[in-house]
């Protein structure tokens, strides 16, 4: 999502997200987020496209809402989509504030057989006693550790370390910010599962995706 601000040109989430959270606006973004996914999901499958996995951030302000977990679930069933192909990526808030609250929240969305991800993990609030507390499928490593990776002695060893700490936890690990052929090699020698970046692919519009899925793009071989 993108917010193209006529004085100022482009504005990125990391920008008006957290002021998003701070007015409440993020609960109408949510919302059409979620629908514009679904609609888009939809569209996607009626048309006989393959359905793959679709990644969605959830925040702590969207958590907290009492009916979070009833609105997914609904608008999921009514736009007649699997609920195993969404994964609700978590923000490093909804890790800060693990009440028993919030993580019975997060049981109910595995409940109805959504997965849960951790996104940015490495930086800033992230703790590995999250990994035994939350319910969680996949980890996304930050990126930030593959801005000098591998180059950096540093980033190799604590990007190597989180994906033993995951594989040995059965969660699916994930790489963000893979741009070069010799990153990729070197995570799948390190057990990476899945890699995310210009690698493959910078984003597009709904209508650059068919013709990148039909030509299948860059692929990973199976870690």
């Amino acid at each position: 999502m993108r917010w193209s601000n006529p004085e100022t040109g482009l504005v990125v989430p990391d920008q008006f997200i957290p002021t998003a959270e701070d007015t409440g606006l993020i609960h109408e973004i949510g919302d059409i987020v979620l629908g514009s996914v679904l609609a888009q999901a939809a569209q996607w499958s009626a048309d006989g496209m393959p359905l793959f996995n679709i990644s969605i951030n959830l925040s702590a302000q969207q958590l907290r809402r009492s009916d979070s977990v009833s609105r997914i679930e609904v608008a999921v069933r009514e736009a007649g989509l699997p609920f195993d192909r969404f994964v609700f990526e978590l923000t490093e808030n909804v890790l800060i504030d693990s009440s028993v609250e919030t993580l019975r929240k997060l049981e109910r969305l595995k409940g109805i057989g959504v997965r849960l991800a951790i996104d940015d993990f490495g930086t800033k609030y992230s703790s590995l006693a999250y990994l035994k507390r939350l319910p969680v499928d996949r980890l996304k490593i930050d990126k930030l550790f593959m801005k000098d990776f591998p180059g950096d002695a540093g980033s190799v060893e604590i990007t190597t370390a989180i994906i033993a700490i995951c594989r040995s936890l059965s969660l699916e690990v994930i790489a963000e910010g893979v741009e070069t052929e010799e990153q990729v090699r070197l995570l799948q020698e390190k057990g990476c599962h899945l890699i995310q970046g210009y690698y493959f692919c910078r984003p597009l519009p709904p209508e650059g995706i068919r013709s990148f899925m039909n030509g299948r793009g860059r692929s990973m071989a199976p870690a």
